[in-house]
């Protein structure tokens, strides 16, 4: 199995549990509404919000269960970004502002983009293959499509990398363990 580095751990721990902490103030104003195209969904009465926000804390603990068995090497990366879309789709439907529906994108972004990177580290040094890495990249791309549709360009969003870029770039995966099939 792969094991990254703790600090890449942190930033994508970090990443994860950000929905939870309330707003981000960064959302950019005068993008409302849904993304161009998408259907306007109906809305929620309180019992089905109340299973719509359980859905949504459960997706969180699996994606948060998924990323700690991956970052300890007892896992894969195939589910984390199956599960995030889930989380983000599920905010989404949630949202009750353009503001929130920013948020919920750019949570699975980062997580996308912070994945991107490890997998493209470990395709070079052979501990996964290219297309694994490129399957990330598509998944940030979907993420950043999705903020073109709010409105935002995604080239322009900052890159809040946590604390694993301050003291330089993230150290480069750690190569299986020979205990671990």
């Amino acid at each position: 199995m792969f094991r990254p580095g703790i600090k890449l751990a942190s930033s994508l721990l970090i990443a994860v549990g950000a929905g939870t902490l309330g707003h981000v103030a960064s959302a950019q104003q005068g993008a409302g509404g849904p993304p161009a195209g998408a259907a306007q969904a109906p809305a929620l009465n309180d019992t089905a919000r109340k299973y719509l926000e359980a859905r949504v804390e459960t997706a969180r603990q699996i994606v948060e269960a998924d990323m700690t068995r991956y970052i300890n090497g007892v896992g894969t990366s195939a589910d984390i970004p199956a599960w995030s879309h889930r989380l983000m789709a599920d905010r989404l439907r949630l949202a009750r502002n353009a503001a929130d529906r920013i948020k919920a994108i750019r949570e699975h972004r980062r997580l996308m983009m912070d994945l991107e990177e490890m997998m493209a580290a470990y395709a070079k040094t052979g501990q996964v293959r290219m297309a694994d890495a490129l399957k990330a990249k598509y998944y940030r791309l979907e993420a950043d499509q999705l903020l073109a549709e709010e409105g935002i360009d995604p080239e322009k969003e900052p890159i809040d990398r946590g604390p694993r870029k301050a003291g330089g770039a993230p150290a480069p995966p750690a190569p299986p363990s020979p205990s671990r099939p």
